[in-house]
């Protein structure tokens, strides 16, 4: 709602009583005067305080200025766009209108200090960082009718996100590259660190995705659940192959099944060790054990720089 309405009556002037008192308090008698008829144009619903008594305020000086003060709550609509989730802002605006008068009767105008906040006002998931005021008069097929938007604009909370979704899944990520380390022998511990992550990371991309709309765009916080689960499934493959390529390694050389070849494959390795399967698998692991949390960390680079700055 507006602060405060100014209407002048010209009519209404008086001199100020005893020299001294310039103001009127209006008790009773309230559908004697006029006030401007203003709607919402973006109401859902609103209501009038009334406990203990209607809060109203009408205050009348003896230049014939009126001062008009009506306390509701209002429950208003507001469009948001989650291109940025979670690391947006949102501008909501409260758009109130003449609803029978046109410009010719009434005039509109915001008064210097048009909004006011309450420092210890606190919005759960919001911090409010700026207010705007706009003239948003408009031309119907009855005529132009006066028209004033506010617009606040609000900052969500990171804090949350970063601690239910982006920690947690940076921490499973790390915790799938461990898988490694462990000895190419060993894969179905391998094989369980993987799969161990991906049903751990149904955790941050519940509490993501309880908190988004049905929007049909990708968000940000979509693409970070996307490339983590892509390195945890990369770890994953990673492992497959390695433990394909040694089961290829232990099978030439005579462990499990009889090859007919042993010979010929000892002598074709001998002049260059690096190219036995063993050793093939091993240099795969060495590799993955730099690579992976390398690209992890230019993804996590590029992630942070591109919505944050």
């Amino acid at each position: 709602m507006p602060p405060g309405i100014f209407p002048f009556f010209n009519r209404l002037e008086f001199e100020p009583i005893d020299g001294r008192i310039n103001t009127f308090m209006f008790e009773y008698g309230w559908d004697r005067i006029w006030v401007p008829d203003l709607f919402f144009r973006n109401e859902k619903r609103a209501a009038y305080h009334i406990i203990t008594v209607p809060n109203r305020l009408l205050k009348l000086y003896d230049n014939g200025k009126l001062w008009y003060v009506i306390k509701m709550s209002v429950t208003l609509s507001c469009p948001m766009q989650f291109q940025r989730f979670p690391f947006d802002k949102q501008k909501c605006i409260i758009t109130f209108e003449s609803f029978t008068h046109t410009m010719d009767t009434i005039v509109l105008k915001f008064l210097p200090q048009a909004i006011e906040f309450n420092n210890q006002l606190t919005i759960s998931g919001y911090s409010v960082v700026n207010t705007t005021t706009y003239d948003c008069s408009t031309n119907y097929t009855t005529g132009a009718y006066p028209c004033l938007e506010i617009g606040i604009i609000f900052e969500r909370h990171f804090g949350f996100y970063l601690k239910a979704v982006f920690i947690p899944s940076t921490t499973l990520v790390l915790l799938s590259f461990l898988a490694f380390w462990i000895t190419p022998e060993s894969i179905v511990p391998r094989i369980a660190t993987g799969f161990f992550t991906v049903l751990s990371m149904a955790f941050p991309c519940y509490v993501a995705y309880t908190r988004l709309p049905q929007i049909d765009y990708v968000t940000p916080i979509e693409i970070w659940l996307a490339g983590c689960m892509l390195f945890i499934f990369g770890g994953i493959i990673e492992s497959v192959v390695v433990n394909f390529r040694n089961r290829g390694t232990v099978f030439n050389s005579g462990s499990g099944y009889p090859a007919t070849n042993d010979v010929k494959t000892d002598l074709s390795y001998a002049h260059n060790p690096s190219r036995k399967p063993g050793n093939a698998v091993k240099l795969f692991d060495i590799i993955s054990r730099f690579a992976f949390p390398l690209g992890f960390a230019l993804f996590n680079v590029a992630y942070w720089v591109l919505y944050t700055t």
